[in-house]
C-alpha cells in the first residue's frame, strides 16, 4: 500500500512534508514475502525510496510482527480480529483483514491526504502517480477486471464500454471518499454467504452510476452519483492475465503496475513474478550446493500448427491438441526431474512452457472469456506445475524458467558441461554407455541414448565437482528408460508435482496433467495405475488459493 500525502493536519505534515509519500504494506505471514521485494520494485521504477528511508509494515498477526522486528524492518500491528497467518480468499479472517485494511485507509483519508492503496501482489514498475495527478477532479480511480482494453495509450478506460468490472486490489482514494470507504467498511459486517470485499467494492462503485457528457476525459459518476470516478487503463495498470497476454508489450507501452490476479496460490504468483523478473531474490538463489541441470527444449512445430488450428469448443476432444503439445514437453520435464534425484538433489531449472489452452476458473474454449490471447502461447510454469507441492516436496532444488537469463546467473552460465544425447546406433566409441565415468572433453560429452539409471549414475558421477551447470542437448527425452520398480516409485514420487487444465465443461471440470503420461503401468498424481494409454479425463481437483 502506498499513501501519498499532500496537505493534512500539521502533525502528519511535519512527518511527512508538503508533498511526500509514506509507504506502508499491511501483510500476514504468507505473503510477508511480498514485502522483502517491494522496496526493490519501487526503486527500479523510478519511485524515490531514498526519500523514505523507512517504509512501514503493517502486520494482522503476532508471526508476521516478529518476522518484521527480527530483521529491524519498522512495522506496526493491525487488529484484523484474528490470528491467522493464512488468509485463505473468502475466509472470515481473510474479510477481517480486509476491512482492517480498508480501515486503515479511511484514517489517511480523515488526516486530509489522498491514498493509494493495492494489495501485496502489486509490482510496481512505473510511478504511477504522475498518471494519477492528470485527473484533480477523480475522487477514485480504480483497476478493472476487463481483458480487453478502450483506453489509447496514457488515458482512462472509456466507461461504461469498459464494463461493470472494478478490482479493488489497485485504488486511488482523495479524502472525498472517506464516505464511500464509511459505507463499505459498514457493508463487511452483512455480506451474504459467498460474497466478499471486491464485491460490495463493485456494487457501491456502480450504484446508479452515469456518463458526464461534459467530459473528455472519461471520468463517471458512481456511488450514487455522489462521487466521481475513473477506471484505470488494463494496459498500464496490468491484471495478470492482460500482462501475460502481453497487451502491454503489444499496444507498444511501459505499463505501470501488475496486479497478479487471474491465478491463485502465494507460490505460483511468486514464480510467476519470477519468470517477468520482478521479484528480488537474494544472493543464495543464484548458488546451489549440489548444482543445476537444464536442457534444450525440443518442441516439434506439428504440435505447434496443431494447437493453432485446434477446435476452440469446452468438450474435450478440443483438448487433444493441447495436451498433445504440453505432453511432449512432460516428458522432458519428467527426464529432468529424475536426473536431479539422481545426481544427488540437484536443482531443476523449468523449461519456457508453451500451451495450446489457456487455464481458467471454468470451463471455455481455449481463451478465457473476453481474452484475444493467441494460442498456442508461452505460458507461465503454475500452468503445468503445481507450485505449492514443487514448493513443498522439492524445496530449493527448482529454478524458474528465466533464471539463466539473468545477471545475477552469470557464474552458473559461465560452468557450464553440455550433454549431449547420441542417436540411436552410435558408435560407442564417440558416446559414453554408462559402464565408466564419461570424460569431458571441451567441456562436453556425448552419451547414448536409452541408459539405465545406474548407467548414468556412473557417467556422471562427479560432475557438479567441476561444473555448476549440467545442460542436456539432442533430446532429454531418449536419454533413460525405467524399470517397472523405478517407474513404480518416480511416478509416485513426482507426478504429484502437476496442476490441471481448467477446465472442460461439466462436472468434474478440470483435466489433469501427467508426466508419466506415455509409460504404461505408472502411477497418476491421485496414485491411481494407468495401464494403457493415457487418455484426457476429468476428475475433482483441488487447488491452491
Amino acid at each position: 500500500m502506498m499513501a501519498s500525502l499532500m496537505g493534512g493536519r500539521p502533525g502528519a505534515r511535519r512527518m511527512a512534508g508538503p508533498q511526500a509519500r509514506v509507504l506502508f504494506c499491511i501483510a500476514v505471514a504468507v505473503v510477508v514475502m511480498y514485502t522483502a521485494s517491494s522496496r526493490f520494485n519501487l526503486a527500479r521504477a523510478g519511485i524515490n525510496v531514498a526519500s523514505v528511508p523507512t517504509p512501514l509494515r503493517g502486520a494482522s498477526d503476532n508471526k508476521t510482527l516478529d518476522w518484521l522486528v527480527e530483521r529491524e524492518i519498522p512495522a506496526f500491528y493491525v487488529d484484523a480480529g484474528s490470528q491467522s497467518t493464512e488468509m485463505w480468499w473468502g475466509s472470515k479472517a481473510f474479510l477481517g483483514l480486509m476491512t482492517a485494511r480498508i480501515a486503515v485507509d479511511l484514517k489517511i483519508l480523515q488526516f486530509g491526504y489522498s491514498v493509494l492503496s493495492t494489495d501485496a501482489d502489486v509490482v510496481w514498475m512505473r510511478d504511477p502517480l504522475p498518471f494519477m495527478l492528470k485527473y484533480p477532479e477523480a475522487d477514485i480511480l480504480m483497476s478493472n477486471d476487463q481483458l480487453i482494453t478502450t483506453a489509447e495509450g496514457e488515458e482512462l478506460e472509456h466507461w461504461p464500454a469498459s464494463g461493470w468490472s472494478a478490482n479493488a486490489g489497485f485504488k486511488l482514494f482523495r479524502p472525498r471518499a472517506a464516505q464511500f470507504v464509511k459505507t463499505w467498511i459498514a457493508g463487511m459486517a452483512h455480506l451474504k454467504k459467498g460474497e466478499h470485499d471486491q464485491v460490495l467494492f463493485d456494487r457501491l462503485i456502480f450504484s446508479n452510476a452515469e456518463v458526464i457528457p461534459s467530459r473528455s476525459d472519461h471520468l463517471f459518476r458512481g456511488f450514487d452519483r455522489k462521487l466521481i470516478i475513473g477506471s484505470l487503463p488494463v494496459s498500464l495498470f496490468c491484471s495478470g492475465q492482460t500482462y501475460k497476454e502481453r497487451m502491454p508489450q503489444n499496444m507498444g507501452l511501459k505499463p505501470y503496475a501488475v496486479h497478479a490476479t487471474f491465478q491463485a496460490c502465494t507460490q505460483a504468483k511468486i514464480n510467476r513474478l519470477r519468470e517477468y523478473d520482478l521479484w528480488k531474490d537474494p544472493d543464495a538463489h543464484f548458488s546451489h550446493p549440489v548444482g543445476f541441470i537444464s536442457y534444450d527444449r525440443d518442441i516439434p512445430q506439428s504440435l505447434l500448427d496443431a494447437a493453432a488450428k485446434g477446435g476452440r469448443r469446452k468438450d474435450i476432444a478440443s483438448t487433444l491438441p493441447h495436451f498433445d503439445l504440453v505432453n511432449h514437453q512432460l516428458s522432458q520435464l519428467r527426464t529432468q526431474l529424475i536426473l536431479t534425484e539422481e545426481l544427488g538433489g540437484a536443482a531443476a531449472i523449468l523449461p519456457s512452457m508453451v500451451a495450446g489452452m489457456d487455464s481458467s476458473y471454468k470451463a471455455h474454449n481455449g481463451t478465457v472469456p473476453g481474452s484475444r490471447l493467441r494460442l498456442p502461447y508461452p505460458a507461465p510454469s503454475d500452468q503445468i506445475i503445481d507450485m505449492r507441492e514443487m514448493e513443498e516436496r522439492m524445496p530449493g532444488r527448482w529454478r524458474e524458467g528465466s533464471f539463466l537469463l539473468k545477471p545475477r546467473a552469470t557464474s552458473v552460465n559461465a560452468s557450464v558441461l553440455v550433454l549431449t544425447v547420441c542417436e540411436a546406433g552410435a558408435d560407442v566409441t564417440e558416446c559414453a554407455a554408462g559402464d565408466a565415468k564419461a570424460v569431458p572433453e571441451h567441456d562436453q560429452i556425448r552419451i547414448l541414448p536409452d541408459r539405465s539409471l545406474a548407467q548414468l549414475r556412473t557417467a556422471l558421477s562427479g560432475v557438479f565437482s567441476k561444473y555448476k551447470r549440467l545442460h542436456v542437448k539432442g533430446g532429454i527425452q531418449r536419454l533413460m528408460v525405467l524399470t517397472p520398480k523405478e517407474l513404480e516409485g518416480y511416478s509416485r514420487k513426482l507426478n504429484p508435482l502437476m496442476s490441471s487444465h481448467c477446465c472442460v465443461e461439466g462436472s468434474p471440470g478440470h483435466i489433469g496433467y501427467d508426466l508419466f503420461w506415455d509409460l504404461p503401468g505408472h502411477r497418476d498424481r491421485h496414485g491411481q495405475v494407468v495401464p494403457g494409454p493415457w487418455k484426457p479425463v476429468p476428475v475433482e481437483m483441488t487447488s491452491c488459493t
